[in-house]
């Protein structure tokens, strides 16, 4: 029996305490990477916005520097209608970039070119607001989508010099 009592081990207690320890750490570990991941994912979701009003934008301001004359606003600057040789064929067309602003919560950004819409954004559309100072244009695009608990809004503005003498 005197081969037992000299024998040296871990403790009940002392195997509790370090499984206290480690889950502990593993708690505050998990919840630091979860905050990253979150903050991940929220700047992915913006730049994804971001990304979509700036092609929406880039395309609104070449097709208008290149109308054959002044465009025409309405809708309280929701609608601008022009004339341009989009495809560089000697053919006009007639070109009308619209935002209802009537679909909860947000509308859709619409191209219309010879009749036929085409949604160019969707579902995101806080606001669209063009302003026409003699030869320049100017457009105002604001996104805001929400994803889980989180809103993301993104305000993109563009001013637009017409390329043609009027």
């Amino acid at each position: 029996m005197l081969g037992i009592r000299n024998q040296k081990g871990v403790t009940l207690v002392a195997l509790i305490l370090a499984t206290l320890v480690l889950s502990i750490i593993v708690g505050v570990l998990s919840r630091i990477l979860s905050k990253g991941l979150d903050s991940l994912d929220y700047g992915n979701q913006e730049t994804e916005l971001r990304q979509n009003g700036r092609v929406a934008l880039s395309r609104m301001s070449r097709e208008i520097r290149q109308a054959l004359a002044t465009p025409v606003e309405s809708g309280q600057g929701k609608t601008i209608t022009f004339t341009a040789d989009i495809n560089n064929d000697d053919t006009s067309e007639t070109i009308i970039y619209s935002w209802d602003g009537t679909a909860p919560p947000n509308g859709d950004l619409v191209r219309t070119e010879a009749g036929t819409p085409a949604v160019m954004i969707d579902d995101c559309v806080k606001r669209l607001k063009f302003k026409q100072r003699e030869k320049t244009t100017t457009i105002e695009l604001t996104l805001e989508k929400t994803y889980g608990d989180r809103t993301y809004t993104v305000t993109l503005r563009s001013a637009v010099f017409l390329r043609r003498e009027m």
